[in-house]
């Protein structure tokens, strides 16, 4: 039986005995005659051209099965855990090389990338009681929308393709973000009091190990309840939470969104515009006020 039937390599190790096939079985006689110099090739009859053929490629494919079996014994040799790292080393170092350049190479990663920060964002909420919101992989079209408005066609500075919210306690909010520096993330803390529409919370990326950038935010349970409200965000903080929330802000959630919506459509010097910013400043104020903070 051939060595090929009992040994099915790994894609490196397959590689290395690739290897060997093209180094002898393709050498032309030509290339033969210049490594055995003693060796004519210049056959003075067609039966002796047969007969040197036939002797060229006997030992050519001798050259191979004893590079093949040299090979899969040098493999055999490494220890279990090194013989996977070898199967792994190409690919980990193609991944390393081809980091995504183009919207759709981002994308390709972004399962992988967006897997990557929800484990970091459960890590650093779980010592505060606090819950993670995973937030779905930014759509191609909204994607292509934002890279062209905001960076200039340049799909590598995308930022929030992949993104989850980290919500605790507003007194937890200090070290969790503290937290997230020491991780490496470039993080924009909000203050409420110099935001032009009252809204408080931090934002933070980081670049995952695939290549692209992931958001990670944090904020508390009643900033969620004021900015969007409604019955998506009672399933993401669950029933007791939203509730108690809800029983303590004597105004009603979901209008912080609202007011960021007719804002953002008008010139910041615009008078409407203005009249709206302050109506949300003062509903933020409310909120945080009737939570405590």
């Amino acid at each position: 039986m051939s060595l090929d039937k009992v040994f099915h390599p790994p894609a490196p190790v397959h590689r290395a005995l690739a290897g060997a096939v093209d180094q002898e079985a393709l050498d032309a006689p030509g290339q033969l005659q210049s490594r055995h110099g003693a060796l004519s090739l210049a056959p003075a009859t067609p039966q002796a051209a047969r007969s040197l053929t036939g002797v060229v490629a006997r030992a050519s494919s001798q050259a191979v099965a004893s590079r093949r079996a040299a090979a899969f014994a040098d493999y055999r040799s490494l220890s279990a855990d090194r013989q996977i790292a070898a199967t792994q080393a190409v690919p980990l170092k193609m991944a390393a090389a081809q980091a995504p350049a183009t919207l759709t190479q981002m994308l390709a990663v972004a399962p992988q990338a967006k897997a990557e920060i929800d484990e970091l964002a459960q890590r650093l909420a779980e010592p505060h009681r606090g819950t993670v919101l995973r937030g779905p992989i930014k759509s191609a079209v909204r994607a292509q929308q934002k890279v062209d408005a905001d960076y200039g066609g340049d799909p590598t500075r995308l930022k929030d393709l992949v993104r989850n919210t980290i919500v605790v306690s507003a007194p937890s909010m200090g070290p969790v973000t503290e937290s997230l520096r020491r991780q490496g993330a470039a993080v924009k803390v909000i203050d409420g009091k110099s935001d032009p529409l009252g809204y408080s919370g931090v934002n933070s990326s980081m670049k995952t190990s695939f290549g692209i950038f992931g958001e990670i935010q944090v904020n508390t349970p009643a900033m969620l309840y004021a900015k969007q409200g409604g019955e998506k965000v009672r399933q993401q903080l669950g029933d007791a939470v939203f509730n108690e929330v809800a029983s303590r802000t004597s105004v009603p959630g979901g209008m912080g969104h609202k007011l960021y919506e007719e804002w953002r459509v008008l010139s910041p010097d615009d008078p409407a515009a203005q009249v709206i910013a302050q109506k949300s400043r003062t509903y933020y104020d409310t909120v945080r006020a009737d939570n405590g903070y």
